[in-house]
């Protein structure tokens, strides 16, 4: 389907002193697309040395959720030149993006990773996203120690850049990070929160660079004209960068907001758990960093033009745990489709550290879920109301591996069950029920008739043998 979409494309505003780089790699999606060989049906369109990742179905995703996009190109309306990378569902929602291995790079080197996103979302075929998804959020990331050799988007120690929703605009996403390999990865992402009819996120011009020392010019003659003799990196901090945990605050979040991960805020505080974050603990985001030894700029090595790497996704160290309750007017234990949700049951989430979380229903748009929640095992309990009774159990223990968890509540009135005990079941057919019961009372008269006769007579005659005897 072909939208014309012409969107104002956004400058970034030049310093009066910019920051000397040297490029590493550079996408602007003009070249040739290839399958990535990870979708063996098709459908993952790439460019040469990039390949594809996406969050794979749930046994309890409903139909539409987290389905498998569609990677190709897109020459519409790109950012710059004639091409940009497009990824896209229909009726449906995904969590995906692209991801490479970059190799040659000198460890120590700081990274800068900027990427331009843009999105199209609607329920019709508008032109515009005028009835988007919702939560429709693009980012980027670089994973500064090469995967571990094994790439994963989820992991813990990828630095992310701040989510965006691009509608219908072009923004631009930047990462930055320390190598601490001689190979990074780095990775999009994009996902939504409704199945609409148009979900649709574009890429264009990435580039990765090294970003070097300032130089130090070397005291001389006034107005001498000579080049600097020597280089040095930026005088480091000197004190560690700390944070006070406040009320409502998670490690994850923490980490997000100063871009950093949860795994490094771990390393930098020991004894520290997630799940026994205490408001008032002083946390250490960076330590104070060391004065490095002077060191030449890495060359920039030529971007690798190996195959697309199978990528294997790993375990997310935060899941969501949803909660919801509804009436089950079959008594099987599970929702069915027609079966309406139950407003003012008050749920209520523990943990090892006490009550977490509680969440009365409004019987509208849930199930309500609970997110960023750390891996850990939960406790979840319901309370109703006394004029209903459940038909599932009213507590469960949970545990999020990364993953989504549901606590669904099942219930039905008291005067519905009532019934349903005073119901006694019968084979016989009311119809013949009737007749035979009629039958019967024409029996039993016909009896009545036929003794009160015989009575009669009897009676005639033994009084007729009685006047004989007289």
């Amino acid at each position: 389907m072909l939208m014309l979409m012409m969107g104002a494309l956004s400058c970034a505003v030049p310093r009066a002193h910019a920051q000397q780089t040297s490029v590493l790699l550079r996408e602007t999606f003009e070249g040739t697309f290839k399958n990535d060989p990870f979708c063996r049906e098709g459908g993952c369109e790439v460019p040469e040395g990039w390949g594809v990742w996406f969050t794979p179905r749930a046994e309890g995703d409903k139909p539409g959720i987290n389905e498998r996009p569609t990677f190709d190109r897109w020459n519409v309306a790109p950012r710059e030149g004639s091409a940009a990378q497009r990824i896209r569902a229909r009726y449906a929602t995904f969590s995906g993006g692209l991801y490479r291995v970059v190799t040659g790079v000198q460890p120590g080197a700081r990274l800068r990773f900027t990427a331009w996103a843009r999105a199209w979302s609607t329920n019709d075929d508008s032109p515009i996203s005028a009835r988007p998804s919702g939560e429709l959020k693009v980012s980027i990331g670089i994973d500064p120690v090469g995967g571990n050799g094994t790439p994963s988007p989820l992991s813990g120690q990828v630095v992310r850049a701040p989510e965006q929703s691009p509608l219908d605009r072009w923004v631009q996403l930047t990462v930055e990070v320390e190598a601490r390999s001689e190979s990074v990865v780095l990775f999009t992402y994009a996902s939504m929160k409704d199945p609409v009819r148009n979900n649709e996120v574009y890429w264009d011009d990435f580039t990765l660079e090294v970003l070097l020392p300032e130089p130090t010019p070397t005291p001389g003659a006034a107005g001498s004209d000579a080049a600097p003799a020597a280089t040095s990196m930026p005088e480091p901090p000197t004190v560690d960068i700390t944070h006070t945990v406040k009320p409502g605050e998670t490690l994850s979040g923490i980490a997000l907001e100063y871009g950093t991960t949860v795994d490094e805020l771990l390393r930098n505080n020991p004894g520290v758990r997630p799940e026994l974050l205490q408001i008032g603990t002083v946390l250490v985001i960076r330590r104070a960093a060391v004065t490095p030894t002077p060191t030449a700029a890495p060359a920039a090595p030529e971007a690798p033009a190996s195959a697309p790497l199978q990528i294997v996704v790993g375990t997310p160290t935060v899941g969501e745990l949803c909660l919801q309750a509804f009436f089950d007017d079959d008594g099987n234990g599970q929702r069915d489709e027609g079966e309406d949700l139950v407003p003012s049951v008050l749920f209520k989430v523990r943990a090892d550290a006490g009550l977490i979380a509680q969440y009365s229903s409004t019987g509208v748009d849930e199930p309500f879920c609970l997110q960023n929640l750390p891996n850990d095992t939960y406790v979840v309990e319901a309370t109703v109301l006394d004029v209903y009774v459940t038909t599932t159990p009213r507590s469960d223990t949970l545990t999020i591996n990364g993953n989504r968890a549901m606590f669904s509540l099942g219930i039905r009135r008291r005067d519905d069950t009532t019934k349903t005990s005073q119901r006694q079941p019968t084979s016989q057919n009311p119809v013949f029920a009737l007749l035979t019961q009629r039958i019967v009372l024409e029996v039993i008269g016909g009896a009545l008739i036929v003794f009160g006769a015989t009575g009669v007579i009897g009676a005639g005659l033994r009084l007729l043998s009685r006047r004989r005897r007289l």
